[in-house]
């Protein structure tokens, strides 16, 4: 949904005469939704300055050949339609005219359960597609006679609408065609125009094996290693482009109330936000308190602010009921390139991590303690909290440039702001005095003290890739379909 309010003109805006479409002895153009992007976005750059009839020779030039002021007029009414269509798709970019296929809602289905997948690192297979597609018409209760036979054709189809096609998995990212980041890249830039770097938020979920021993490291022979400890709690971590607000890490464990907290104190007491369920995963009641504590903060503060985060599952919600965040999902598939907590930010925080972790195990050897690395939840919050602490804005506000979404300095200004560049997050918001702030890390060896980079490079476990958000069922994601169909 197209989120900024359009500008009120003196001359409204409507379909010009034939006479300003005059005859072009080329062969009438067929737009994409992606070329009908760039018209739109050429609009809203030069509606103050350039009438319609004048937008036409600059567009002509730009290879729009046959364009009229009536095809501008034609894309800024069907803007929110066409935003609405390409975001659930990048693919769709490409495409001429919206795709109409039998079972949308089999379709829709398959697409959530796949993306949701994916996110796991699951390895998908075309048998494994189409035999899910049976299931799903089962749930539906879409009888044999009306369902399709879900074919090899039926297969390639929609592997072609939806952009799948033959990976081979090595750990990384995989790859995505250069143009869907450009067009996702455009997509995104007419909304971060209304907002100042200040007022652009972006959220991500990242999880931590915050004891694991190291798989690998130092020495002169081989020997037997530790036993594998997956102790994992999930941070949610976000902050706004310049840097100038790092927003409170929300901790989920597994534990309502760990043993290491004492009977008689809660998390709380400690300076910590926490919470918890059986996986320690993100999931869609913990998502909008979430929402709720950062719509609260910035009705505080006269703010309303932009905030970017990935589609999961567990981040469906109602926008309506947060006055004071406009949330924008991105595109499925392309967060690693330009998610900003992606594209750096939640490396520093774990490589922080893992220098403060590697100085505490030897102080702990030095101490003569048996298992050097089985610290303690508290342990490893408080160790996480100060390595949040330590992201500096510069690195924050470099890795969102480095994701490409952020406008140029020259297109930066923003359109709509209801506060000029507030104060820093420390004044802004006190904190309670808490135990964090007498917590002695130089009696851990937290001290900035200088580690061999072979340290760190034995500890790179803590980075591994890990979920992090709740997987909706079947029968939820059938009941979400049917849901979306009544509305």
């Amino acid at each position: 949904m197209v989120s900024r309010k359009l500008v009120v003109r003196s001359d409204p805006l409507r379909a010009p005469s034939k006479r300003s479409c005059p005859h072009v002895e080329v062969k009438q153009q067929n737009l994409t939704f992606g070329q009908k992007l760039q018209v739109i976005d050429f609009y809203w750059k030069y509606m103050g300055y350039l009438t319609l009839e004048q937008m036409v020779g600059p567009l002509r030039e730009s290879g729009f050949l046959t364009i009229c002021a009536t095809t501008i007029t034609r894309c800024i009414q069907q803007e929110e339609r066409i935003r609405k269509y390409v975001s659930g798709d990048l693919t769709r970019l490409r495409h001429k005219r919206e795709t109409l296929v039998q079972l949308p809602e089999v379709e829709q289905a398959l697409l959530v359960w796949i993306a949701q997948k994916l996110a796991n690192n699951a390895r998908l297979t075309g048998e494994i597609i189409m035999a899910k597609a049976h299931d799903f018409c089962n749930l539906f209760g879409i009888s044999q006679a009306n369902r399709l036979e879900f074919s090899r054709g039926w297969l390639g189809a929609f592997k072609k609408r939806h952009g799948l096609h033959q990976v081979t998995f090595h750990g990384e990212r995989a790859s995505v065609p250069r143009q869907y980041i450009k067009f996702e890249c455009e997509r995104l830039l007419p909304i971060l125009r209304w907002y100042a770097p200040w007022d652009r938020y972006n959220v991500d979920e990242t999880g931590l094996f915050w004891r694991m021993p190291p798989g690998h490291g130092l020495g002169t022979h081989e020997s037997g290693g530790l036993k594998g400890d997956k102790s994992r709690i999930t941070y949610v971590l976000g902050s706004n482009q310049d840097g100038s607000h790092k927003l409170p890490p929300l901790v989920i464990g597994k534990a309502a109330h760990p043993n290491c907290f004492g009977r008689n104190r809660s998390v709380a007491s400690y300076g910590f936000w926490y919470t918890s369920n059986k996986k320690a995963w993100m999931n869609k009641i913990l998502w909008k308190s979430y929402l709720h504590y950062l719509d609260e903060m910035m009705g505080r503060e006269g703010r309303r602010i932009l905030l970017i985060c990935d589609n999961a599952s567990s981040h469906k919600h109602d926008a309506s009921t947060f006055t004071n965040l406009h949330i924008e999902f991105l595109s499925p598939n392309l967060t690693p390139w330009l998610q900003p907590m992606d594209a750096g930010v939640i490396a520093a925080f774990k490589s922080q991590y893992r220098r403060r972790f590697a100085r505490l195990a030897i102080r702990r050897d030095d101490a003569g303690i048996a298992n050097i690395y089985k610290i303690n939840q508290l342990e490893a919050m408080k160790i996480a909290a100060d390595a949040w602490e330590s992201i500096s804005p510069e690195t924050i506000s470099n890795c969102w440039k480095h994701t490409g979404i952020v406008p140029r300095d020259s297109d930066s200004l923003p359109l709509n702001t209801s506060v000029n560049n507030p104060t820093p997050a420390r004044d802004r918001i006190p904190m309670p005095r808490t135990e964090l702030d007498d917590f002695n890390y130089e009696e851990l060896g937290l001290d900035g003290a200088y580690i061999h980079p072979d340290v760190y490079a034995t500890m790179n476990y803590i980075s591994q890739s890990v979920a992090t958000e709740e997987e909706l069922t079947d029968e939820q994601i059938t009941l979400g379909m049917d849901r979306m169909q009544l509305e």
